[in-house]
């Protein structure tokens, strides 16, 4: 009979186990699903609404980069946190002089800062340039130098900056941007000037 009994408890104590071994995987599969609904958000760019990587926005100081985020609404308040940050592209890389020592352009550490006028709204933020050019930013992160590049080795197509913002669970949408197109020259039709 304590051989009956004892078999009967081994039975019941496996049974349990792997009752609670269950349960435990369901958990983490709900609550990773449940992670997945809350790291999900999407943007609105100067009215255009993404989920996904972006590019080809043009900034200038009269019209700034307008940026919501925008959470579903079945996340909570202390959920909808998000950061961002802006780097270099990557896509348009040139060689730029300060006080004659050579940098490029992807490896620049910009001072936000300095270049930029960050404003937040009540869903996003703005973002203006402090200037309109290249040769602005740069002056105005360093002030005082001797600072030179070859224009045309900027590519007007390609975007010079990319904003990434990062949800509170590390999902990210980048939004690659450029400033108005730099003038290289100016030709003139002597036949199409009027007095």
């Amino acid at each position: 009979m304590t051989k009956r009994f004892s078999s009967k408890i081994k039975v019941i104590i496996v049974v349990v186990l792997v009752f609670m071994i269950l349960t435990a995987i369901i958990g983490i599969i709900v609550n990773r699903k449940n992670n997945v609904v809350v790291s999900s958000f999407s943007l609105s760019v100067n009215g255009d609404v993404t989920s996904s990587d972006t590019n080809g926005y043009i900034v200038t100081i009269d019209e700034p980069l307008s940026v919501e985020v925008l959470f579903p609404s079945n996340v909570a308040a202390e959920d909808m946190v998000y950061s961002y940050g802006i780097q270099p592209s990557k896509d348009n890389n040139f060689k730029f002089y300060v006080d004659y020592q050579s940098y490029l352009f992807s490896q620049w550490k910009i001072d936000i800062d300095k270049c930029f006028d960050i404003v937040p709204t009540k869903s996003g933020f703005t973002i203006t340039p402090k200037s309109n050019s290249i040769q602005g930013l740069l002056n105005l992160c360093y002030p005082g130098s001797d600072i030179h590049f070859d224009e045309n080795d900027i590519d007007d197509d390609k975007d010079l900056f990319l904003l990434t913002v990062k949800s509170k669970s590390d999902s990210s949408i980048a939004v690659g941007f450029r400033l108005l197109s730099n003038v290289k020259s100016i030709e003139l039709d002597k036949t199409e000037i009027v007095f």
